[in-house]
């Protein structure tokens, strides 16, 4: 299963500017709600919240992936919403988050969410491409970015644009 499966572009904001913790779940949920994944958002809301009290999701470097395993899930998939500025999100290393990542899976599920989870964490550990998502100008872009990442042709947008620019060699 690809991320780009999960994660709709209603599913999706760019530049937001939650005031708080809590304010950043809400605004994730009720994207998970416009994409179709849930049947109950409170219900998942909620178990949103017991997550996040059990141990933050804030994982550091910027990255923040709240999510639950709930009844009020009726499709697994993924919120998205980047925060460029960053904000406070109790994250394990004490900095601001400012990519985000909001996992959704029913209860029913085996334990999808979580490979869902290792390989969207593995591919942004990557600086370049987690900067690169954070700084996407269009929902299209941001998800193009994510195909390119797991097809394996991810390139950094600086060194994309250092080849491009690279002086052409006379030959003589």
């Amino acid at each position: 299963m690809r991320i780009t499966d999960l994660l709709k572009n209603e599913s999706i904001v760019l530049g937001a500017s939650p005031a708080d913790k809590a304010a950043a779940i809400n605004q994730l949920a009720d994207l998970m709600e416009a994409g179709g994944n849930l049947s109950d958002k409170e219900q998942y809301t909620k178990d949103v919240f017991a997550r996040e009290a059990s141990g933050t999701t804030g994982l550091g470097d910027g990255i923040a992936t709240p999510h639950a395993k709930s009844a009020g899930v009726k499709a697994a998939g993924l919120a998205a919403m980047t925060v460029p500025a960053g904000m406070d999100f109790e994250s394990m290393d004490g900095q601001p988050s400012r990519l985000f990542f909001m996992i959704a899976a029913p209860d029913s599920a085996n334990d999808d969410h979580l490979a869902i989870l290792s390989k969207l964490a593995t591919m942004i550990m990557d600086p370049d491409f987690k900067e690169a998502l954070i700084a996407a100008k269009s929902k299209d872009e941001f998800l193009k970015l994510i195909d390119a990442k797991e097809d394996g042709n991810f390139v950094a947008p600086a060194a994309a644009d250092a080849v491009e620019e690279a002086p052409k060699a006379d030959h003589i």
